[in-house]
Order: structure tokens, then sequence, then C-alpha cells
């Protein structure tokens, strides 16, 4: 099977200002972000400072068309392909295939279109999202307990679901509050961000709520400079980032704003990914893509343009992170053996005897790579 290595995006509806849950809108400079742009030339190689290879094992039981959203726990890799393989795959720590979780089907424990998971990790428990927004229980070694639920829902379904230490976090898929926060019993307790226009509600971006440990869950919109922490019953800013050039103001934008004009005016977020303590960021304007790596605690971190900024790790021109390694505090990239065996004839690179680069195939499943960064 040709593989399609993809971030895979989704979308979802974006709303402004009011909503039926209020944010704590003081103004902590503790949180703010100065960010300037760099004209330098930069490689990724020169801010990673450990790195580890793990080709993903590749058989007929888990072929892996894309990565839709990875999590790491126990030791052990969770892969959801949302598009080609409708699945969710779980490796181990070093690539090798354990299971697969349910499968497509209208059976006990089957799935028509899975569109996302989380972990209870208390209860061990794996619960996948059918869309539109039915939830169906396994245990952590991928057998079914019997359980399938339906999500409180309105007009447009459910798109993501996050399990954070007071419940359930959940991002609506059409007119209806993006983001709502539910009890450990799925019981609604409150949401935010309305639903505005169509228009607005067309940004495309990578999943909205991550789970950095287990005290600490991150939401983030599109056409919102300001990352989310959600506490209990309501949501905090956690990190608010000052663009150079003007800033996006959430409250200015109304009803019949124009959403080409907004990309074409600022900087907005397109990817956002923490470890405990270092930040991937991801931001565009126009057409323009600029990356920055960072640690949690700074004020003023420096960006660079894509242009200027040489992945010579996994060869993705938008270098793409899919999730964190909580245990070892790495990032997690992904690349496709298509590129990587490109990217090594094109450039003359010379693998080591004992490399895990050596022998791939261009069918063969994602190649992984956990980094720590200097």
């Amino acid at each position: 099977m040709k593989k399609v290595f993809i971030v895979c995006v989704c979308c979802f509806c974006l709303s402004i200002l009011q909503s039926c849950g209020k944010i704590d809108s003081r103004k902590d400079t503790n949180n703010e972000v100065q960010i300037t742009i760099s004209s330098d030339k930069l490689k990724l190689s020169n801010l990673v400072a450990e790195m580890e290879i793990v080709p993903l094992e590749t058989n007929e039981n888990c072929l892996v068309g894309n990565i839709s959203k990875l999590m790491f726990y126990d030791n052990k890799v969770f892969i959801l392909d949302r598009f080609v393989s409708k699945g969710l795959f779980v490796f181990d720590a070093k690539g090798r295939f354990l299971y697969r979780v349910g499968k497509v089907g209208r059976g006990p424990g089957e799935f028509n279109t899975p569109i996302d998971f989380t972990i209870d990790w208390n209860k061990k428990e794996l619960l996948i999202l059918d869309n539109p927004s039915r939830l169906i229980f396994y245990d952590i070694t991928g057998e079914y307990k019997g359980k399938t639920i339906d999500l409180l829902r309105d007009k447009g379904g459910t798109f993501s679901i996050v399990k954070t230490k007071n419940g359930y976090a959940t991002i609506a898929g059409s007119r209806e509050d993006h983001l709502k926060l539910l009890d450990n019993n799925f019981n609604y307790v409150n949401s935010f961000f309305p639903f505005l226009n169509p228009d607005i509600d067309g940004g495309i971006y990578p999943n909205p709520l991550q789970v950095v440990d287990d005290d600490l869950v991150l939401y983030r919109k599109y056409c919102d400079n300001t990352v989310y922490r959600i506490e209990k019953d309501t949501i905090l800013p956690y990190k608010r980032f000052v663009f150079p050039f003007g800033n996006i103001k959430y409250q200015d934008l109304k009803s019949d704003t124009n959403f080409k004009e907004i990309k074409n005016s600022y900087f907005l977020i397109k990817n956002f990914i923490s470890s405990s303590n270092q930040i991937y960021l991801v931001f565009r304007k126009k057409q323009d893509y600029y990356i920055a790596f960072f640690g949690s605690k700074s004020s003023k971190i420096k960006a660079f343009k894509f242009s200027n900024f040489e992945n010579d790790i996994t060869f993705d021109s938008y270098c793409s992170v899919f999730g964190i390694d909580r245990t070892n505090n790495r990032f997690i990239w992904g690349s496709s053996p298509e590129r990587i065996n490109k990217a090594i004839k094109e450039k003359n690179i010379i693998l080591k005897e004992n490399s895990p680069l050596k022998g791939l195939n261009a069918e063969d499943n994602p190649v992984l790579l956990f980094t720590k960064m200097k």
C-alpha cells in the first residue's frame, strides 16, 4: 500500500470573543512570549542534543498510511490513522507492532470512522471517538469493554476529545461552542468560544487539545494567539504570543470579519506542542511559515523562516512533530521511508553499518524520531 505521510489536519469550528463560559482575561506578563524574526539560517540538527531513530514494523496487520494523532504511554506508541487504514495501532518503544484496537464494522467494539482517541491513565482505558459522536471503550490492551456511549452533541458532532484531570475536553464540529468541558460521567460542565461565522470557522489546524502531563491539558484555537490551559471547569491563559508588526486582537473580530484579511494581516499559530520544559511552535503570515523551539519559561524567543531553516533530521519541510514522550521529555517526529531514502541519495549521506535507516523500503511504515532538544 502506497504510504501517504501527511500531517493530519481537521476543519474545526472557529469562534470568537464571548462564550458560555467566562475566560479569565487578566493580563499576566509572566505568560507573555515576545517573538522576534531572525534572518539567520539554522539546521534542525544544531538544536538536537540526543536522537533515537525508531522505524515502525511493517506487516499486513499494521499498515499505517498517515499519522493523524500520536500518544506515547507506558513505553508504547499509540498511532491513529484516520484516513487510510482507519485504525488505532499500538507499537512498543522499539517500533515492534503489538496490536490493533478495534476495526471498521458495525459489530460490538467496531467503528465507522475513528476520528480521535484518548487514554484514561488512571483507569487504563482507551477511548475511541467514532464519527460523529460515538465513544467506544477498550482496555489498554485493546479489548472491547462492552461499553459505547453517545456524547452530548447539538448540530455538528464532536471532532476531538482528551481526558483531563477533572473529566474530559471536547471540540465541537459545527455551529456549536468550540470547546466543551465534561465531567467524568460525560455530563456538560462548561463551554467556550461560540460559533461566529462559516468564513472564520474555516481555519484548518492540527489537534487543538494536548495532554502535557497528568495536571496540564492545553487548548488552542485558530485566530487566537493565546494558548490556554484547562483548569477544572474553566480555561486560563498558558502562553500569550506577541508577534512583531501587529497582533490579532480576538475581541476585535466580528461576525462579518473576513478571514482572508486576517490571514494576510496577522501572524497566526499553526501548530503548538509543549513538553514539560520545551515548546515547539509553528506560525504563519500570508504564505510564509516560521518555526521556533524554546524553553517553556522563556519570555523572549527567536523564530526562523522556513526558507532559512534546514530540516536535516526528518527532511520534511513542515517539520512534523506529532507528540511527546512524557517519561523522557522528548519530542516525537515522523517521516516517511520514501522521503528519507530520497534525502540519503540526494545528499550522499553515508549510513553507519548498524543504522536503523538501512534497508528501508519506500512502502514501509513511517519512521519515528525521538529527540531531546538542547
